[in-house]
This record gives C-alpha cells, sequence and structure tokens, in this order.
C-alpha cells in the first residue's frame, strides 16, 4: 500500500510543479513516474524563467543540429528541458558556366 502511497504522492508533487511552470509560461509536454526514481515534468522551452536554473546533463548533435540537455530541481520534481541549435542549411551558389 506504501508503494503506491508513494506514486500518488509523487504525482501530486510533479502536478503541482507542472502547474506552476504553466502559470509562468512554459509548455509541458510530459509528466513522468517511474518506478522509485524522482518524478519529472518535460518542458518546452522559449524562454527561461529567472529562478529555473539548471545543470547540462547532455549534449549531442543529431540531423537537426547541436542539442543540450538541461535538468533542474523544483521541489522534488526534476524539470527537464531542451536547448537546440537549429541547423541553418547553406546557401549554395551557382557553379560557373
Amino acid at each position: 500500500m506504501s508503494a503506491i502511497m508513494s506514486q500518488h504522492d509523487a504525482l501530486s508533487q510533479a502536478s503541482h510543479v507542472a502547474t506552476r511552470l504553466l502559470q509562468e509560461g512554459l509548455q509541458v509536454e510530459q509528466i513522468r513516474i517511474l518506478g522509485r526514481a524522482r518524478p519529472a515534468v518535460q518542458v518546452r522551452v522559449r524562454h527561461l524563467p529567472a529562478h529555473l536554473k539548471g545543470s547540462r546533463y547532455a549534449w549531442g548533435c543529431d540531423r537537426d543540429g547541436r542539442f543540450e540537455r538541461y535538468a533542474a530541481l523544483v521541489d522534488g520534481v526534476q524539470v527537464q528541458w531542451e536547448l537546440r541549435h537549429i541547423r541553418r542549411g547553406r546557401r549554395r551558389l551557382p557553379l560557373p558556366v
């Protein structure tokens, strides 16, 4: 019974944090509750509120360009977001004839 209560508490915490983030203008993409892991809220960012200072935990490059992934702890909930550096297509100059 305690495992069910802890999942309920995790969902309650994550919902509370997600509501706060929505009120601050962030778009919540996903809420994750996985076993004993800390609850997580995935947000899409265009701008970050000043109080949300996270640590970069991953970075790399894929077909869409460079990316960085960040996480911050808010009221016991991990808030995660990704910053994208969109690859711009190179202008191709016509070949001389």
